[in-house]
């Protein structure tokens, strides 16, 4: 580093060459700052063309110039940059201009063919159109191109691009979050705190970096909680039961297991209650090497609550790998249960529509620990439920339900307060 700047660890990948460069997460991870700081310095090692981008630019107060100025004058190296009203000229005879991509077109962007660096800053707005027209048009040898954004929907153009199934291989890509940033301020903690305890609902996207919540989604999250926050079981429940959703089939593409923990309580105001959940990547032929840890968790979770008749078991989906699963599970007798074939051939649709009565009578709540909880999956670290749970909505794509977690959260109050038939 040429300037005396304390990198935070997380970034630290992100000084290393790549063609792509991308940083995603919420408010108060430091990841403009971070950008800005790093083309400050490139300026001042070699001269340096970069371009910072929007999809919408009306005016240079939307842009990160106001950032990058006051990043000058705070790394003491004002003298050597000359700020003008609608460019910065850098060290070396370089220059930093600002631009809406909204406003071009194949024609005028060509201008920029000759940038060493682009910068795209609030990426989640980025149209698939602006991203076909920006990748082969900053062209020259070793340029780069950095994205930063807080993710809105993980079918936006920056996320199909760098965090899904096919990433290009030149890009280093992390997740920073407010935890993330050592000189995180007092002021945002207060905000977060806010946030966290009387607006849960909208924490996890403006603070942890999960996708937003679309207004028309199945499920109102807020059913989930009780005055805005999730609970603390401090009564002794009935029963605990597991519920788990094996893979459709093998392979890296189609091997989402999921599991979900539930405690079913007499108490008529909070009958069902979400514990714990996990979702793992795993092969069918490595599930019961995985599933004595779910047993494992039952037991530790019902040697905590004390349930009156302790734990009932797991419900296996039987359907695609958990027919193995079940059908080994039982040769060893061990205390699991198929999913009535009912609730397994309605799909997701059919057992949304079964499953919202329980949710709209306040009856299903989730616990502190299955809100607050995070695990990597499909490489990305994130409270998985909550998400797939919060974004389901009717009629989406085939491919968009595959949801691991979501079928063990739907098959959870129709088995526990459901008729015979889970209905």
């Amino acid at each position: 580093m040429i300037l005396d700047i304390q990198t935070p660890r997380i970034f630290l990948p992100l000084l290393e060459p790549a063609r792509y460069k991308g940083v995603y997460g919420g408010r108060g991870s430091g990841k403009s700052h971070f950008f800005a700081e790093l083309l400050i310095e490139r300026c001042i090692a070699e001269k340096i063309d970069a371009v910072c981008l929007r999809e919408v630019q009306r005016t240079l107060d939307e842009s990160v110039k106001k950032l990058l100025e006051d990043k000058i004058q705070s790394l003491g190296v004002g003298h050597l940059f000359t700020v003008q009203h609608n460019r910065i000229l850098t060290p070396h005879d370089g220059r930093i201009i600002f631009v809406g991509m909204q406003d071009q077109n194949a024609q005028n962007i060509k201008s920029l063919e000759g940038f060493d660096i682009a910068w795209f800053e609030e990426a989640q707005t980025m149209s698939a159109r602006s991203l076909e027209l920006l990748r082969p048009t900053i062209r020259k040898p070793g340029s780069e191109l950095w994205f930063s954004w807080n993710p809105d929907n993980e079918g936006d153009a920056i996320d199909q691009f760098l965090r899904g199934p096919s990433r290009p291989p030149e890009s280093i890509v992390i997740e920073a979050n407010w935890r993330d940033n050592p000189w995180f301020p007092e002021e945002l903690e207060a905000e977060r705190r806010l946030d966290y305890e009387v607006f849960p609902g909208r924490y996890r996207h403006i603070w942890e970096g999960d996708y937003g919540i679309d207004g028309d989604t199945f499920f109102p999250m807020e059913k989930l909680l009780v005055d805005g926050q999730p609970v603390t079981i401090d009564w002794r429940p009935d029963y605990l039961f597991a519920v788990i959703d094996t893979a459709n089939k093998d392979g890296a593409k189609h091997d989402g297991t999921a599991c979900a923990i539930w405690a079913k309580s007499r108490d008529p105001f909070i009958p069902l209650v979400l514990v714990d959940w996990d979702v793992v990547q795993i092969k069918a032929s490595l599930l019961m090497d995985w599933l004595p840890g779910i047993e494992a968790q039952l037991e530790a979770l019902a040697d905590e609550l004390k349930p009156r008749h302790g734990n009932v078991g797991i419900w296996i989906e039987d359907a695609a790998s958990g027919i193995q699963l079940l059908q080994t599970a039982e040769a060893q007798g061990r205390n699991v249960h198929a999913i009535d074939s009912k609730l397994t051939s309605a799909g997701k649709e059919g057992r949304a529509i079964a499953c919202s009565p329980y949710i709209a009578r306040d009856q299903v709540k989730i616990s502190r620990h299955a809100y607050d909880k995070t695990v990597k999956y499909r490489g990305q670290t994130k409270n998985h439920l909550w998400d797939q749970v919060s974004r389901f909505a009717m009629g989406q794509d085939k491919k968009d339900h595959m949801k691991d977690a979501l079928d063990v959260f739907m098959y959870g109050p129709l088995i526990a307060l459901g008729n015979t038939d889970g209905y």
